[in-house]
């Protein structure tokens, strides 16, 4: 399953899952803008920062593929590399991500539906 080790985690506990990937969706919109204005910026301190600050969250959730990725950037901004291939990773790291919070999204909504239907029978 997706959310396998995230689950495992907040010990099987549905509400406190959705309660994580719900955290995590409402930090993207500010982990990209401030990713995407450090690399306009072409500020290498604050995009090592933001992406740090991202690999944890990202750890948390459990979504490896993307963790790579944001450790690619995150090395790359510590060894002040050209700016060229941290737009190539972080474009690779925008389209994978695109997909995962999808993926997060729906596993949301599904849990969300799930716990409603579990309660409803409960009442």
């Amino acid at each position: 399953q997706y959310l396998d080790n995230l689950f495992k985690l907040v010990k099987y506990n549905k509400s406190n899952l959705v309660k994580i990937i719900d955290a995590y969706l409402g930090q993207v919109p500010d982990f990209q803008k401030n990713i995407n204005k450090n690399i306009d910026n072409r500020d290498y301190e604050n995009l090592y920062f933001e992406t740090h600050t991202m690999l944890s969250s990202l750890r948390k959730i459990g979504v490896y593929e993307l963790v790579e990725i944001v450790e690619n950037l995150n090395n790359a901004a510590r060894q002040l590399t050209s700016f060229e291939i941290i737009e190539e990773i972080n474009e690779d790291f925008e389209r994978m991500h695109k997909i995962h919070l999808d993926k997060l999204r729906k596993e949301s909504k599904k849990v969300k539906a799930e716990i409603k239907r579990l309660s409803s029978q409960v009442a």
